[in-house]
């Protein structure tokens, strides 16, 4: 990987000055009703694309007793994720399908990755969260038309692509899954939730 447009200067500026505050506002509401909508067992093992520093993690191990893995494409973030769950956490990205096994985890959750990808490439990163799933994905991103993908009320050079819902709805039905449930956790967005169709 060349240098990291995600790094020190990127995390400390615009939005992300408060992401600590926000994203700890929303983080236990969000584990609670993953963990809710998941079968009941000993331990649930879920998957955070794009975890950055890993609060949600943290949160769904320490307080839902979960197995937890983050993959996170900032090398910064990497280095600087909470510690209790930093040696979960790997540096990589989502276009790397072999990255982890088919239906390895229960659940994998997506908050806000897409939009760092060309549109040519999204359709590649949703089949690798189908495939490394066996049950549900989470998912919400910055959708068009929404305050939050508006360059005057959300800066963010890095950001490629928006998308509706309907769009990503429309992908993750072709390749293999069924929308399910639609909810506010508290996130900002709407997290669209689907189901893996049996392979």
């Amino acid at each position: 990987m060349k240098s990291d447009p995600f790094n020190k200067t990127y995390f400390t500026s615009g939005n992300y000055k408060t992401y600590e505050e926000d994203t700890l506002s929303w983080a236990g509401t969000f584990a609670k009703n993953i963990c809710r909508m998941l079968p009941k067992k000993k331990e649930l093992n879920i998957l955070e694309v794009g975890c950055t520093f890993g609060y949600l993690l943290k949160e769904l191990q320490e307080s839902h007793k979960c197995a937890v893995q983050g993959l996170e494409y900032s090398a910064f973030a990497v280095q600087h994720a909470k510690k209790e769950v930093r040696t979960r956490v790997r540096q990589g990205n989502v276009l790397e399908g072999n990255t982890y096994k088919k239906n390895q985890f229960d659940a994998v959750v997506c908050i806000d990755v897409c939009e760092y990808l060309e549109r040519k490439e999204i359709g590649k990163a949703i089949r690798n969260m189908i495939a490394w799933t066996k049950n549900l994905i989470f998912f919400t991103d910055i959708y068009t038309h929404s305050r939050s993908s508006s360059e005057i009320h959300n800066p963010d050079l890095l950001r490629k692509t928006t998308m509706t819902k309907k769009e990503y709805i429309r992908i993750f039905e072709s390749i293999g899954t069924k929308l399910i449930r639609r909810r506010n956790f508290g996130n900002g967005s709407e997290v669209l939730i689907f189901q893996k169709k049996s392979s």
